[in-house]
């Protein structure tokens, strides 16, 4: 059986719910991420109905602006102690968008001065929560190694395998997930010969396993038959990544509409609890040894890809049936 993680977000209070607003409302309320009893309800629901571990947003201990950041200050003094309490697994997923910002055509440019040595830095620092009893480790070839994912990291242009060859040499026995899975990476022959190939194998190496946070695009054309075409990138993904000895992790998203964000003008995929287990059973379908799916996402609120129980999802679906479809398809399994 699989092992499901859930990206999960601790930037949760009274100001982020003010400014970045919310498609649907959780059924918990607006709540703070420093409430413990609502992260305890969450890691509940988790257990009861399928998902394995949280991968955590982290941005740094502290923001561009040297103040605490306050995600750091709850994974701290709220996630730990429950994830130790309830027994659940953490790992975390580098920010790498916040701590390292792109430029207009969002490329994250390495070559800009101290952007290498801002991540090699700050994946040190996240390195300290490597030894917490809790923290997800992946058996690899006799041994079990740190899971950590770099958001967006397809979005990297510069210093790539330079800097990724200094974060291994501080981190030797990191499991190290890039970012990287989205639609374009593919070559296909038009004719169909030979299998699909890798636009660029030589960065795929750089890691350990590759995912996609999340595939959603502006294409219409992808969007109108989105499960369809997901289906067939992923099988290219997972045949080409084969090949060269990387994971190929798959992701799962209910849907996704960020119409309540700030400048964003994005098209949505609508949401609905038979796109999310069909998204499951494409998912499941390209797992790789590691066994591991990821959900995109767990609280997402501001680009509703949450599964987190909500108060007004739109009928068929109702609070639980996000979480009721993972552990349907856990059951199918």
């Amino acid at each position: 059986m699989a092992d499901v993680g859930a990206y999960y977000y601790l930037w949760y209070d009274e100001d982020q719910w003010k400014v970045y607003r919310y498609v649907h409302k959780p059924v918990l309320d607006l709540y703070s991420s420093s409430d413990p009893e609502a992260m305890s309800r969450h890691i509940e629901w988790s257990k009861q109905y399928g998902i394995n571990f949280f991968v955590v947003s982290w941005a740094g201990k502290e923001g561009l602006d040297g103040k605490p950041e306050k995600s750091d200050q709850n994974l701290r003094k709220q996630l730990l102690p429950s994830v130790l309490s309830h027994d659940f697994k953490f790992a975390i997923l580098y920010e790498s968008a916040t701590r390292l910002p792109p430029d207009p055509s969002d490329a994250i440019d390495l070559d800009k001065p101290g952007y290498a040595s801002r991540l090699v830095a700050d994946l040190r620092d996240a390195a300290e929560y490597f030894d917490h009893p809790s923290y997800l480790k992946i058996h690899v070839n006799g041994e079990f190694k740190p899971l950590l994912i770099l958001y967006r990291a397809r979005n990297f242009t510069g210093q790539i395998a330079d800097t990724i060859g200094r974060v291994r040499s501080t981190l030797s026995d990191v499991y190290l997930v890039g970012d990287e899975v989205y639609w374009g990476g593919i070559i296909r022959s038009r004719l169909k010969i030979g299998p699909p190939k890798l636009k660029d194998p030589e960065r795929m190496k750089l890691y350990d396993g590759v995912t996609a946070y999340n595939m959603h695009t502006r294409d219409l054309e992808i969007l109108g038959s989105f499960e369809k075409k997901l289906e067939s990138e992923y099988g290219d993904w997972l045949t080409a990544l084969s090949s060269v000895g990387v994971d190929f992790i798959p992701s799962a998203i209910p849907g996704y509409d960020d119409s309540k964000v700030p400048n964003r003008k994005n098209p949505p995929l609508l949401r609905g609890p038979e796109r999310f287990s069909s998204q499951l059973e494409i998912a499941m379908k390209h797992l790789s040894k590691r066994n591991i799916v990821l959900i995109t996402s767990f609280n997402e609120w501001h680009e509703d890809t949450q599964i987190e129980p909500a108060k007004d999802y739109k009928p068929p679906a109702e609070s639980f049936s996000y979480l009721k479809a993972l552990e349907r398809s856990r059951t199918l399994r």
